[in-house]
């Protein structure tokens, strides 16, 4: 039984045979994978380790209630497959049962992957592979101030062809590579808690020298300083002054 598992979150309803092989690729480098099919539109061909059926009733709809609004009203069945999602990948975390999370796709699969990575904690392993990773603004809005490792796979994800299989293959091997030398859940916490108060520091180019001085007098003072390029992430816990 392989001691560390990546949580793969798939629409196998468009793409299942692309994860199907990419998770035995997972498989393969000795990892376990769990597949969370995501899927809105259709019965996928087979399902997933976590079904869609499943996911959606975590999100609060039923998936015939999924299938029906993805036409008409889209945003209703993508938050609801987000919500759903999140909650599970969560709890999968609690448990210890994941230690790293991958998706792969285009616009609405990188929004649901993305959406649900943000409900891993800060450290944990997580890989979007996706061509829409060139277009600046939307990357902004997807990973912002978050630790989502973003792999552009140029060539759209339809079908499968030689350039996809070695974009998807060298995002599948950084998602392993990470989750080999993730400590796990308990772990994390105790190697980010360093017994100090923290302080979040904004530290763009410009300012850095004086940025410096700073960091250098809190850490003297018993603070753990940590800076940050231009913003503190959302939801940081530390108060703005």
């Amino acid at each position: 039984m392989p001691e560390q598992t990546v949580l793969m979150v798939a629409n196998l309803d468009t793409r299942g045979a692309e994860f199907a092989e990419f998770k035995g690729l997972v498989e393969s480098q000795g990892l376990g994978a769990l597949l969370m099919d995501v899927s809105m539109e259709q019965e996928p061909p087979f399902p997933g380790d976590i079904t869609c059926r499943e996911v959606a009733a975590a999100g609060g709809l039923s998936i015939e209630e999924v299938r029906a609004q993805y036409t008409a009203e889209r945003h209703i069945s993508t938050d609801c497959m987000v919500r759903g999602g999140s909650v599970i990948a969560a709890s999968l975390f609690e448990q210890g049962r994941i230690d790293g999370i991958f998706g792969a796709g285009g616009a609405t699969a990188t929004i649901i992957a993305t959406s649900i990575m943000k409900s891993l904690p800060f450290g944990v392993p997580k890989v979007m592979a996706t061509p829409v990773a060139a277009l600046g603004c939307y990357v902004d809005l997807w990973v912002g101030t978050t630790d989502i490792a973003m792999v552009n796979t140029v060539v759209d994800i339809i079908g499968m062809n030689p350039m996809l299989r070695r974009g998807l293959t060298n995002a599948v091997g950084a998602v392993c590579g990470m989750v080999r030398i993730f400590p796990g859940a308990s772990a994390l916490r105790r190697e980010q808690d360093t017994g100090r108060p923290l302080v979040g520091v904004t530290c763009f180019g410009l300012a850095e020298r004086s940025a410096e001085r700073v960091l250098a007098r809190l850490e003297a003072e018993g603070f753990q300083p940590v800076a940050f390029f231009c913003e503190l992430p959302p939801h940081h816990g530390l108060q703005r002054i």
